[in-house]
């Protein structure tokens, strides 16, 4: 059965108004689909069950779920297509969970997997995939000043940012990064400059934040978060109240872009200008 296109104000809003979208041919199980996405605090995402409309959608969409009980060769390559044109757009499939599926998944360039039996992860996945995505880009940038920062310092960082659970301490951080904190310390006054501000400590308590947001705003509490990041439940308040002056509660609440744009202009702005830049524009 194909499913009806959705029109202007189908479900309360124009069809541009929700970032996150999902692609699915069967209606009742994109009704499921947005029930599952109702827990991570925003309107139920728009959908469609055709590629053309989901093509036309294509440059205001900021996250994608598919949902395709069965994979098969041409819904692979439109998601493949759609990768290249969307190369900052997290993907999320869905699909069930059988052997043929399992086997088309190695070519599929989705960035998190759900199963059908298991939509109550879908929050999360899509939560994790869009930092993943963020911090990905971020480590790619600061690879990409390693000339000016240093093969020391633009690794360690870079290892943070795409690090599954986040570092919490820059001795752990240096370790990793095949050095000792000293010389790494030493690196980052050179790179940011000794009127920076911003400590390594900083980045990392940034890092938590990221991971901790993307839990919160799936649903989870916070002393499930603290228990999957490893570390005490107190921690992801402190840091919340230090870097954004907010309960762990409303944290839950922040979007993720205002988070993104503040961890842009804190974060990698001073690392990424030089500080006779910085010194300039202030």
């Amino acid at each position: 059965m194909r499913a009806p296109r959705p029109t202007s104000g189908q479900d309360g809003t124009s069809p541009t108004a929700h970032r996150t979208r999902i692609f699915c041919p069967d209606p009742s199980l994109a009704a499921s689909l947005r029930a599952a996405l109702a827990p991570a605090g925003a309107p139920a995402p728009t959908w469609t069950g055709y590629w053309s409309d989901l093509w036309r959608a294509a440059p205001d969409t900021g996250s994608l779920v598919v949902a395709l009980p069965r994979l098969e060769d041409a819904a692979g390559e439109q998601i493949r297509r759609l990768r290249h044109r969307l190369p900052r757009c997290p993907i999320v499939l869905v699909t069930a969970a059988e052997p043929e599926n399992v086997k088309r998944l190695r070519s599929v360039p989705a960035d998190a997997v759900v199963w059908l039996d298991d939509l109550e992860e879908l929050p999360r996945a899509l939560h994790a995939a869009r930092r993943a995505c963020f911090l990905a880009r971020a480590a790619a940038r600061i690879e990409h000043a390693a000339p000016r920062l240093g093969p020391r310092l633009a690794r360690a960082l870079a290892l943070a940012l795409r690090a599954e659970r986040p570092v919490t301490r820059v001795a752990d951080l240096a370790r990793r990064a095949g050095t000792d904190r000293r010389t790494l310390d030493r690196a980052w006054r050179g790179a940011v400059g000794a009127a920076c501000p911003l400590r390594l400590e900083d980045v990392l308590d940034w890092i938590l934040l990221f991971h901790a947001h993307g839990l919160l705003a799936a649903g989870h509490k916070s002393v499930a978060v603290a228990v999957q990041l490893g570390i005490h439940e107190d921690t992801v308040a402190r840091r919340a109240r230090a870097l954004l002056g907010v309960t762990p509660r409303r944290l839950r609440a922040v979007p993720a872009r205002t988070l993104e744009r503040r961890f842009a202009r804190e974060v990698l702005y001073p690392i990424l200008s030089p500080p006779t830049s910085r010194s300039a524009a202030s």
